[in-house]
């Protein structure tokens, strides 16, 4: 039941996605503001406006004929001041939800437009207040108009994010809310206004002025909004509205007077703008709501009904249930629930085909609802399972009445399209509400008529009916004792059962044993548990038959108590699940036990007569309690699923993917222990992480050299072993038991001695390639080949292997003892850092170290390359801590003899996202603190949660509250991406000295990237620090590039702390001159930054002859080497006279020029790097 309601509840919210793609972005039905129109609508809109242009030329001559006062006038001003109302309120608020501005403005226009036209008709008194409440009227509305036109064409995702987007909402609705307000003041009393806003002649200069501009800006508004591309529903209505108003505004004119044609025709397009937006608002809003009904509707039924049969779901049952029940509790009748099964359908499946198996399903489905009455409900659960609800049942007649008609039905003979038959049979178990014991809920009920169910088909081949009610017992064989046989129910511990089994006990030994040889029999006849059993060794199958009896035996101990019955059970039904019996065998198993009764005790039928309830209800509640051990062995398997999906999905470190994966897998209960292995260069398996105390004694066999080590290269003499061929043959591989298994006969001995009987190798692939293999090993035999946990292996084998591709490449291959040794060392105070000096490439000055761990046991000295592959989170946390506190005694130290320098060092990947990092950092800040104008450096690299991280500047701004500073670490390596230096300030960029490397190999390439990578760098505010100088010529030539600083072993190796002292007090400072380099590296550098500052100036030919003729770096290289007659030295004048000549950079002339003095230049620097120089 607990799968029902989860997988229920699992469809619930695939549906409310399926809900959300089917009706869009829109909310509570409407959504002008984005809504792309129709053709038919557009064609509308289009033709509204070809309506209005011929009912304005028709007025026109007629503009200034005066017209008899009318009421009317108002009535229509009363409508358009509701419609722009209530248009302003709608349009404000979807706006709002939408942060869509320009509908926010509209709506803002609508809103006061509509306010002050009501101000005008309530409380306005005089001709000349009417006035200029009319003017500002429109100036409102037609300011509105336009401001909408000219943000729906510019787009709405910018302007969201501006700054006056954000504070003119709160400008418009605040300043709209008190101009209302002042209005009303003004128009309740009245003040003397100026001379010329007197009289009631509308065209005065005033009104020409302002009503032209108002006539541009609503031409401009509707030319606007019919050319943008960006058209929506609410645009093309509104440029009919501009237009509207465009002609109003003529018509309003040429009028001139009070009540004269021209004024009511204004009047009457006033209305029609007024009312046009509102109508098609309303239309939409009907439209769009008619829909999702429909919508709505359609996926109800597609929530709550079988796509195959048509029959209400397992989400429907669910609900109807409930309802059900609330039904029969209010009549005070019953209700029935059944589960029922078709027996074998497998086979109709495979003679059939699932085209006639879907057919049958139909079928029956079909005849279930023909045979059940009006007011009962059908059920298709999964496969063939299906649920009936008979509600108002009053007798047990009635109830068998439907129970046989549905029988009738279910039996008669299938014929299929392809012209075949199918004879289908069916079992049924049923519990009552509310009689059922355990069914109050539906839950309940459901797990009841469930157990019914199981037991209704462990007896399918001998019972007397094809259903069994939840709580009874099967009927016996009729016996001839006191008249007609009936069912009783009696407890399954106590007094009354001791009472009832005393006399059977005896005998019960000969069921046993005719039960186990019906049993074994018939696991011999399933494939996996055949195989199982024909790998047992003799020895091993009769202690499984003798322990089996001994648990019979057990079982019908007269003063069981259900406690022990319970955890016995429970205990047995792991090692079943662990062994890999499925659980429809089992449950089949007990019946055969119950089905041995009748013939052993055929003399002693008044024994069995009181007996066989007891034992009924015993083997019911075996069946029932073991279950729950199988339920417990998949709760673990759903950790260990979860757990190891956790870890292949966020662990940040290969130790702690395959550190916690095979610890993980030690939670079930056929595990005794498992390993994850590589192997190494002489194709020798390495374990890198082991659990279970079997596997370790193990590895102290191989240490002393009892047992033989696991190959993976070439096929051994003594045997290949299941790991090779899981190896080779990328395929799980099986152990069924190490005693009969011929491909583990060199390690058969030592498996006996730890108790292990079977294992599995498992391959852990990328992209098709074995990376490693992890091997499981349980003390029950089988090898993980039942289904559930060969689909456990499966699932195994793509998480992990999908967890070490995300990690891109694992480490070195390390046994686990290695690892285990940098762990202790690190624990035990064997961490010393290092410190590599880091100077200034403009002044050649010492202004920093980089602080770099070591660990060293007696003499031997181990760096990161060695230990950091071995290190989980937990280890990663201790060496920043240990090592940072190190690094800053350091600097306490160096202070006093007079050296005052900055100091970094690396932060795992979670240093960033764990508070203890930022703790341990302040607490060493607060024992250390730096002087003035000194700082502490963390070099991050880019992590995935970096990545995705929206809020990095929050997470590193405590870090710099403490005064820390950020440098980006092996900037060009791979790990670290370009565009960080876009979302994250970091004061110090380093250069990767893999990039370094290939000087020697293409020195023109390499110059180049640090060049274009200190010069990004630079522009984003950063310090450039290059790693990996070895040579003069490379730190002579980072310098020319424009680098601040430098490191690398041209400089100084790592150093301890005291020779770092000393080192500093006997180097003196490096002499480096961009202007007059010493080396052909350098020479190359600044020949590419002399290219920069040439194409700098090549608009302007005169400035590059001038250039051309100076003396270069170059040059003067040149001379001091005597190398002017050199093809380089001509190579180079040759090509400052063609620029000084021809002023071109682009001349063909001047680029084979430069081409063949690059490719001289840089031969040269190749030479130098390379020792020739």
């Amino acid at each position: 039941m607990d799968r029902l309601v989860c997988e229920a509840s699992g469809r619930e919210a695939r549906l409310e996605r399926l809900a959300e793609e089917q009706t869009g972005p829109m909310f509570n039905g409407i959504n002008l503001l984005q809504a792309v129109p129709s053709r038919t609508e557009t064609r509308v809109s289009r033709f509204v406006m070809v309506l209005l242009l011929f009912g304005f030329l028709a007025a026109l001559p007629f503009a200034a004929v005066q017209w008899p006062a009318s009421n009317l006038l108002y009535a229509g001003a009363g409508i358009a001041t509701f419609a722009e109302i209530t248009t302003g309120g709608l349009l404000i608020t979807q706006a709002f939800l939408l942060r869509h501005d320009a509908g926010l403005v509209l709506g803002f226009g609508y809103l006061l437009g509509g306010l002050i036209v009501l101000i005008d008709l309530l409380l306005a008194h005089g001709t000349a207040t009417r006035l200029w409440l009319f003017r500002l009227w429109h100036g409102v509305f037609v300011l509105s108009v336009l401001a909408y036109a000219i943000l729906n064409v510019r787009g709405d995702a910018p302007i969201n994010r501006s700054w006056f987007a954000r504070r003119a909402r709160w400008a418009a609705g605040g300043s709209g809310l008190a101009l209302t307000a002042v209005l009303i003041y003004l128009a309740v009393r009245p003040f003397p206004l100026p001379p010329i806003l007197h009289g009631t002649d509308f065209i005065t200069l005033p009104d020409l002025l302002t009503n032209g501009v108002q006539l541009v800006v609503m031409i401009a508004a509707c030319l606007l909004l019919l050319t943008t591309k960006r058209k929506t529903v609410l645009s093309i209505w509104m440029a009919a509205v501009a237009l509207s108003t465009a002609i109003d505004i003529v018509l309003f004119v040429l009028g001139g007077k009070l009540f004269s044609v021209g004024l009511y025709v204004s009047k009457l397009n006033n209305l029609v703008s007024g009312t046009l937006i509102f109508g098609v608002i309303f239309y939409h809003a009907v439209r769009v709501q008619s829909e999702l009904l429909r919508a709505n509707r359609r996926l109800t039924w597609m929530a709550l009904s079988d796509t195959l049969t048509g029959l209400p779901n397992r989400c429907a049952l669910l609900q109807k249930l409930p309802e059900a029940m609330a039904r029969t509790r209010r009549d005070q009748r019953l209700l029935a629930v059944c589960m029922m099964d078709l027996d074998d359908f497998k086979s109709v499946n495979d003679a059939h085909g699932h085209v006639g198996g879907d057919q049958v399903l139909r079928e029956i489905a079909h005849r279930l609802q023909g045979a059940t009455r009006e007011t009962d409900t059908v059920v298709r659960l999964s496969g063939d399972e299906f649920v009936l609800l008979l509600e108002g049942i009053e007798r047990m007649d009635d109830l068998e009445q439907i129970l046989e008609r549905v029988h009738v039905a279910i039996m008669a003979p299938i014929t299929l399209e392809n012209g075949g038959r199918a004879q289908i049979q069916a079992s049924l178990g049923l519990a009552f509400y509310p009689l059922a014991k355990g069914g109050a809920t539906s839950d309940g009920l459901l797990r009841l008529a469930d157990q019914a169910l199981y037991r209704a088909k462990a007896h399918k081949g001998r019972r007397t009916q094809w259903w069994i009610l939840a709580g009874d017992v099967e009927k016996p064989e009729a016996v001839e004792w006191g008249g007609e046989s009936k069912v009783e129910t009696v407890p399954a511990y106590g007094a009354e059962a001791a009472r009832r089994l005393v006399s059977l006990r005896a005998l019960l030994g000969a069921v046993t044993e005719r039960f186990i040889g019906l049993f074994y029999a018939g696991l011999a006849r399933e494939s996996v548990t055949a195989m199982i059993l024909d790998a047992l060794p003799p020895g091993d199958l009769g202690r499984l038959k003798a322990k089996q009896c001994e648990h019979l035996n057990f079982i019908t101990n007269p003063v069981l108590e259900e406690s022990a019955h319970r955890e016995a059970a429970r205990r047995l039904g792991r090692a079943h699940a662990a062994v890999g019996v499925d659980r429809p065998w089992l449950i089949q198993s007990y019946g055969l036990w119950m089905d041995a009764l009748p013939s052993v005790f055929a003399r002693e039928p008044l024994r069995l007569r009181l007996a066989q309830p007891v034992l009924a209800r015993r083997m019911a509640l075996e069946v029932e309690f073991e279950l729950e051990g199988y339920a417990e062995v998949d709760c673990s398997l759903d950790r260990v699923h979860g757990a190891i999906e956790d870890l292949a999905w966020h662990a940040e470190q290969y130790t702690d993917l395959i550190e916690g994966a095979v610890l993980a897998l030690l939670g079930l209960e056929q595990v005794a222990a498992a390993t994850i292995a590589r192997p190494d260069a002489e194709g020798v398996l390495q374990y890198e992480a082991i659990a279970g105390e079997p596997f370790r004694c193990y590895l102290e066999q191989l240490k002393a050299g009892k047992t033989l080590p696991i190959r993976i290269d070439f096929e051994p003499p003594e045997g290949r072993g299941t790991s090779y061929e899981a190896w080779h043959s990328g395929e799980i591989q099986h152990v069924l038991h190490y005693a009969t298994d011929p491909r583990v006969v060199p390690w058969r001995e030592v498996a006996s001695g730890l108790g292990i009987r079977s294992s599995a190798a498992v391959p852990l692939r990328i992209g098709g390639a074995p990376v490693a293999l992890l091997l499981i090993f349980s003390r029950y035999a089988g090898g993980y080949t039942g289904s559930a946990q060969r689909a456990l292996l499966e699932h195994l084998q793509r998480v992990l292997s999908l967890g070490l591709e995300r990690l891109r490449q694992a480490p070195r291959v390390q046994a686990a003892p290695e690892r285990r040794r940098y762990r202790h060392l690190l624990a035990s105070g064997g961490l010393e850092m290092f410190y590599q000096p880091v100077v200034d490439l403009k002044h050649g000055e010492l202004v920093k170290v980089e602080a770099l761990a070591r660990l060293h046991e007696d003499d031997a000295w181990f760096t990161p390359d060695r230990f950091l592959p071995a290190f989980g989170h937990e280890d990663l946390y201790a060496l920043y801590r240990l090592g940072l506190d190190q690094a800053l005694q350091a600097l306490d130290s160096w202070r006093a003899p007079g050296l005052v320098v900055d100091v970094s060092l690396n932060l795992p990947p979670r240093g960033l996202s764990e508070p203890r990092y930022l703790e341990a950092t302040r607490q060493a800040l607060a024992a250390h603190p730096l002087p003035a104008g000194r700082h502490l450096s963390v070099e991050i690299l880019e992590t995935e949660e970096l990545q995705q991280s929206a809020s990095v500047g929050s997470m590193l701004a405590p870090w710099r509250e403490l005064g820390v500073q950020f440098a980006q670490d092996d900037l060009g390596s791979g790990h670290s991406s370009l565009v960080r230096l876009r979302r994250i300030c970091f004061e110090e960029i380093k250069i990767d000295r893999g990039l370094v490397r290939g000087v020697a190999a293409d020195p023109l390439r390499v110059l180049r990237f640090i060049a274009r990578l200190t010069d990004l760098a630079q522009e984003a505010g950063a310090r450039v620090v290059v790693e990996g100088l070895e040579s003069l010529g490379l730190i002579e030539a980072a310098a020319i590039l424009g680098a601040d600083l430098g490191q690398g072993y041209a400089i100084a190796r790592p150093l301890a702390a005291g020779d770092l002292l000393a080192w500093a007090g006997t180097h003196p400072p490096l002499a480096i001159d961009p202007a007059r380099p010493r080396t052909a590296l350098g020479v190359l550098a600044e020949s590419i930054r002399w290219e920069q500052r040439l194409a700098a100036v090549s608009a302007w030919p005169e400035i590059l002859r001038q250039l051309a003729a100076r003396p270069c770096a170059e040059g003067c290289y040149l001379h001091e080497r005597g190398l002017e007659a050199s093809p380089l030295g001509e190579a180079h004048e040759a090509m400052h006279i063609e620029i000084a000549r021809d002023g071109n950079l682009q001349s063909p002339a001047y680029r084979n020029l430069h081409e063949r003095h690059l490719a001289l230049l840089v031969e040269r620097a190749t030479e130098g790097e390379n020792g020739a120089d």
